[in-house]
């Protein structure tokens, strides 16, 4: 699972496996990635987007969101919230923070249209003084993987992603077809399909995007994780 270090110094960390032995088990900084590319490539190299981690939350109660109760919902959703912070923090006063460009956090479009807006509101992305954050600001992501079937065929999934989406932003869905089961990509197929019925001419909508699919026979939950 997702977590700070205990210094939480300037530098974006990405720890692959927990275990020690495994080939890929390292910690990565901004500058690293920018130094990994052939010379000769190097001056098409823009930056990067970053996308959460998967770091951990709890569900709110339906009155917290519904009664906007803004410590309640804190409290629920304080990794992701941090996340965002954190990186947007980095974009800032990183010497190499130039090189982020933009960043697609959690949303928990699993709860609905409310509970999106409501974490929207909370990354503070509206309001005096915060286009910077807004253009920083490119979509959001939830991971599938291992919920139950039906996770994404019912109302509030949809109408989450449609919050989303007509307001201009990227929305990804991440799958797990092998081990999950393709009613994953099923259900995340009609429910886009659902979204956008009817909408052929309204402008200013984002977009969708439905990564991973399938996991490697070598995927591991106990191994993986990603750290800041």
């Amino acid at each position: 699972m997702a977590k700070f270090p205990a210094t939480k110094e300037n530098n974006l960390i990405i720890r692959l496996f927990r275990k020690e032995e495994n080939t890929l088990y390292e910690e990565n900084s901004i500058l690293e990635y920018p130094s990994s590319i052939p010379p000769s490539k190097l001056t098409n190299f823009k930056g990067f987007v970053f996308i959460e981690v998967d770091r951990r939350y709890t569900i709110p109660f339906d009155e917290a969101i519904s009664k906007k109760d803004t410590v309640a919902l804190k409290k629920a959703w304080e990794w992701p919230l941090e996340e965002f912070e954190f990186v947007y923090g980095l974009s800032k006063t990183d010497p190499h923070g130039k090189y982020t460009l933009g960043i697609v956090p959690w949303a928990s479009m699993n709860l609905g249209a409310s509970a999106v807006e409501r974490f929207y509101e909370l990354l503070g992305i509206e309001g005096d003084g915060s286009a910077e954050r807004k253009r920083m600001m490119k979509g959001f992501r939830y991971i599938v993987q291992d919920e139950p079937s039906g996770a994404i065929g019912g109302v509030k999934f949809p109408e989450g992603m449609g919050w989303m989406w007509k307001k201009g932003l990227v929305v990804e869905i991440g799958l797990d077809s092998r081990s999950g089961g393709l009613w994953q990509l099923e259900e995340a197929v009609k429910a886009i399909q659902e979204v956008v019925k009817g909408s052929e001419h309204v402008g200013g909508v984002g977009a969708f995007v439905v990564s991973h699919f399938t996991y490697s026979c070598t995927h591991d939950n106990n191994n993986m994780a990603a750290s800041l």
